[in-house]
């Protein structure tokens, strides 16, 4: 297919010859490229009297220009990000100074905005009750060494044992997990009565097991025995 510009009287005139545009495989249409075709089948009339050169000129052009708006619209997307976190972060200042948030879930509350902020979670830290304890068990680890080694030297009685126990300070925390008192002896549950060394009292009534009725009949024999 030939272009040819042809100059009339009353204005420029397009002359083509379409002969063989049918025939071509669309690569190319006689002695003009296929973006000459475009341009001249172009429903817009600039589009039509452009040169192939002068549009390949203003694609490039347009092309760096949208090159350049997507820089400055990124741009502007990382400076609204910016401006959004610099109002987050003021007005979490803001709610952190009002005073109706106090005490443990203001603490909370802050902790859980510092880490919308990108601070990195805090590790849990050690209870002064799990701090207790862990110190106990290194007492009661050396404790039970030197209770071994007494032993194997053939020292060991009970009463070795509660002196190293007590060296260690480790009696108490024994008598708590075991429920005995200070004197080793096993605690009993309250059950609102008076204690005696011989029963109970309870509701205004003394009651006193038959082993330890027995006990004191034994004992009371035993002294008359010995008085006779």
């Amino acid at each position: 297919m030939n272009i040819k510009p042809r100059d009339q009287s009353r204005g420029k005139v397009q002359v083509i010859d379409a002969t063989k545009v049918g025939d071509s495989k669309g690569k190319s249409f006689g002695n003009n490229t296929k973006l000459e075709y475009k341009l001249f089948m172009s429903s817009k009339i600039d589009m039509v009297t452009k040169t192939a050169a002068e549009h390949l000129a203003s694609s490039k052009t347009k092309k760096s220009r949208t090159e350049g708006g997507d820089e400055e619209e990124e741009e502007g997307r990382q400076r609204d990000k910016e401006l959004k976190e610099l109002l987050d972060t003021s007005r979490l200042i803001d709610e952190l100074s009002n005073s109706a948030v106090a005490g443990k879930e203001r603490l909370k509350y802050q902790e859980k905005k510092m880490m919308q902020l990108g601070l990195d979670k805090k590790k849990k830290e050690r209870k002064p009750r799990d701090l207790f304890y862990g110190i106990q068990e290194k007492k009661q680890t050396k404790a039970s060494k030197e209770i071994e080694q007494a032993r194997l030297r053939g020292v060991l009685t009970n009463s070795v044992k509660r002196q190293i126990e007590e060296k260690h300070l480790v009696a108490e925390i024994n008598d708590m997990k075991s429920g005995t008192g200070s004197g080793g002896k096993k605690r009993k549950s309250s059950s609102g009565g008076v204690n005696l060394d011989k029963g109970r009292f309870r509701n205004g009534t003394l009651f006193v097991s038959k082993a330890a009725i027995k006990k004191n009949e034994t004992t009371n024999k035993k002294s008359a025995f010995r008085r006779s």
